[in-house]
């Protein structure tokens, strides 16, 4: 018997300005998803395109940050980030544009390991662990994270 193939990452930009290199963004992932198997697709696009998904796959017709879409199949599936609003994020937090992508990207990461945030206590822990990655990649950590794209709308974060 053959050992299960380890985790297979895609990065398609387009947005084509990303703020994180292809090999950030990879890292992040696979740290994120440590012992996770599968495929990964990790979307970065505008937040037309991050909108217009959230409206056809979840029924909300709202902008978001970062959206998951879990396979199903060995913790695999797709990432979407929406770089204008990760910029945007990076600007109201005082961090760099790159250093808040690189968290959504774990954040998503994570959801698709079966992480969620919808109850303060989920929120906490997976807090923790994204700063658990963040400092294994050489991240400082941020214990405040938060969407605060939805803080500011109101709304709870989307994710499939």
């Amino acid at each position: 018997m053959e050992p299960p193939e380890p985790l297979r990452v895609a990065i398609v930009d387009h947005f084509g300005q990303p703020d994180a290199s292809p090999d950030d963004l990879e890292l992040a992932l696979r740290t994120a998803m440590a012992g996770g198997r599968g495929e990964v697709a990790l979307l970065l696009t505008d937040s037309d395109a991050v909108r217009d998904l959230n409206r056809r796959f979840r029924g909300l017709d709202e902008a978001t940050d970062v959206l998951t879409f879990p396979s199903g199949i060995d913790r695999g599936g797709d990432v979407a980030i929406s770089v204008p609003d990760a910029r945007r994020q990076a600007a109201l937090r005082g961090v760099p544009a790159r250093d808040e992508t690189l968290f959504l990207a774990i954040h998503g990461g994570l959801h698709l390991m079966g992480l969620d945030d919808e109850t303060e206590p989920e929120r906490a822990a997976m807090v923790d662990r994204m700063n658990d990655v963040a400092r294994a990649i050489g991240l400082p950590p941020d214990d405040a994270w938060a969407s605060l794209l939805h803080e500011t709308a109101g709304s709870g974060e989307a994710r499939a």
